[in-house]
């Protein structure tokens, strides 16, 4: 029965953590999202923002795992991220203290209160809130379900020699939390189980010291199970926290009877003891590391040697899977992939009238080939935006879904355009050694240029989604339909003058002048979810 208590309660300790994360993360992700915009290259920032996102993640494993993902997605750079990886160490902290506070007296309840949040509460936001509550609320009951199993180990001999040859050999005992955290993939969990043997006098302060420290290199498995796929900048993140916690565990490893005293020196009780183990350990590894980042990243940079991979010329940059629990960081992740999108096909619409100029067909073949990536991020964006559709969304983030959709698709259509169909007029036109009159001419490329500063006002409308600017972009659309009229009945004009240029050209250039209002209209169907009025948060 101890066995079942201890386990059993860590099984809740640790479905209480992943309860309260997702909880956070639904309620306040826009947040998150925010807070890792804040970066930038002061040191005290990124640490101060490794603490917020942890808080909000209740595990640096987390942070460290999405700070991979944002590295290989060019968010964040090495030297930023080293901040971030001590402020989520930090932040780690914050859970084991509060368990310190014996606040699992009264675990149940805010597991009553998150229940009724969570179930009765129509609101999603309270809703959100209320699974969080519920998730700190089992966290505090799991310790409090190992502490009581905990206590019949005081007078069990087996466990007591166990006890005694972890207190003869410290690496062992770290060598075993190390292991055993790896397993479970959770700081937290190995050094609240820790506390439950504390609270229960099961354990001394000479044995906890290597079983903290053991499970602070543990946790480190995580970010370095997810770099398989990650870019040469994630695969640097997941290192640097390894290096991090192993360097900082090796130099206070001599000092350990000192640390020991120290630590017994800042409280009274066992539990609170360990807690401000933990808390000092990664405070002391912050404060050294942080004015030395520069230095470690550059052993880093070393270490795992950077570099594009050529074969992410043709995949997706910034869709992280790992951020597909967090609504709004997906978002902010397929935007940034479907603005990459809208770069290469305004790229290619403007590009492709240079071929009518240098009647070059290799040159035509040149622009062909990346419709090719324009298609292929096309339906990774859209298989992106479909997976995280199964997930729990709100109103207004199922309408930012459906706007991410239309505009993705209708970038696709417009290089499908410009490939299918305008530069195989410009091959046409090659080939037959055509050449337009000077007037009409003009007035295509007139026309091109107006399609493509549309195009280049409907991507910037996406981007800052002001209502303002997609009127501009529809008011737009409109006039230049009334152009295209207007240049086919000038054309029609020069036919009836007998102009020999008109008459070789004519199918070329009226199909030319079809297929540019062609892009002209589907700026405005990419634009057609920002039309409606948006739906209010319930």
């Amino acid at each position: 029965m101890v066995i079942v208590e201890i386990f059993g309660g860590l099984a809740v300790f640790l479905y209480g953590l992943h309860l309260a994360r997702e909880g956070l993360t639904l309620y306040g992700g826009d947040r998150l999202r925010r807070a890792v915009h804040s970066l930038t290259d002061s040191p005290f920032r990124g640490l101060l923002v490794g603490i917020i996102i942890t808080t909000f993640l209740q595990s640096s494993s987390a942070s460290i795992v999405m700070l991979v993902g944002f590295a290989s997605s060019g968010m964040v750079t090495l030297l930023q991220g080293i901040g971030v990886i001590l402020g989520a160490d930090i932040g780690a902290t914050i859970t084991v203290q509060l368990i310190a506070f014996r606040v699992m007296d009264y675990a149940l309840l805010p597991v009553g209160l998150g229940f009724f949040f969570g179930f009765f509460v129509r609101r999603r936001s309270l809703k959100y809130l209320g699974r969080t509550v519920m998730g700190f609320g089992l966290v505090f009951y799991g310790i409090k379900v190992m502490a009581d199993g905990a206590e019949p180990l005081v007078h069990s001999q087996i466990f007591l020699d166990i006890l005694r040859s972890l207190s003869d050999n410290p690496i062992g005992g770290l060598a075993f939390a190390a292991l055993f955290t790896a397993i479970i993939q959770s700081s937290s969990a190995t050094i609240g189980l820790i506390m439950s043997f504390g609270i229960s006098g099961a354990i001394t302060l000479h044995a906890a010291i290597p079983l903290v420290l053991g499970a602070n290199i543990g946790t480190c498995i995580t970010a370095f199970l997810a770099t398989p796929e990650a870019s040469a900048e994630g695969k640097q993140i997941a290192w640097t926290h390894i290096m991090v916690k192993i360097l900082g565990v090796g130099i206070i490893w001599p000092f350990v009877a000192g640390f020991e005293q120290l630590i017994g020196n800042t409280a009274e009780g066992l539990p609170r003891q360990i807690a401000n183990a933990h808390t000092i350990f990664n405070l002391g590894v912050g404060a050294f590391f942080l004015p030395l980042r520069k230095m470690l990243a550059g052993l880093m940079i070393k270490i795992v040697p950077g570099g594009e991979d050529p074969r992410r010329r043709y995949s997706a940059r910034y869709l992280d899977p790992r951020a597909l629990s967090a609504p709004d960081l997906a978002f902010g992740n397929a935007t940034r992939e479907i603005l990459r999108v809208s770069d290469i096909v305004e790229g290619m619409l403007k590009d492709s009238l240079v071929a009518f100029i240098h009647n070059d067909l290799e040159e035509v073949e040149e622009i062909r080939n990346r419709d090719e990536e324009v298609d292929t991020l096309e339906r990774q964006v859209k298989l992106y935006l479909t997976r995280m559709s199964q997930e729990e969304l709100t109103a207004a983030q199922a309408e930012r879904e459906m706007m991410l959709h239309s505009f993705v698709s209708s970038l696709e259509t417009i290089g499908d355009v410009v490939v299918k169909n305008i530069l195989a007029l410009a091959e046409k036109k090659i080939q037959q050694g055509r050449y337009f009159s000077q007037e009409g001419w003009e007035e295509i490329q007139r026309y091109h240029q107006q399609v493509t500063d549309n195009l280049g006002a409907a991507i910037a409308a996406f981007t800052s989604g002001e209502r303002d600017l997609v009127e501009q972009v529809r008011a737009r659309v409109e006039e230049l339909d009334q152009e295209e009229r207007r240049l086919k009945q000038k054309h029609i004009q020069r036919l009836r003058q007998g102009l020999k240029e008109s008459i070789d050209t004519s199918a070329i250039h009226l199909d030319l002048l079809n297929n540019l209002q062609r892009i002209n209209s589907e700026i405005e169907s990419g634009l057609i979810a920002f039309h409606e009025e948006q739906p209010q948060e319930s």
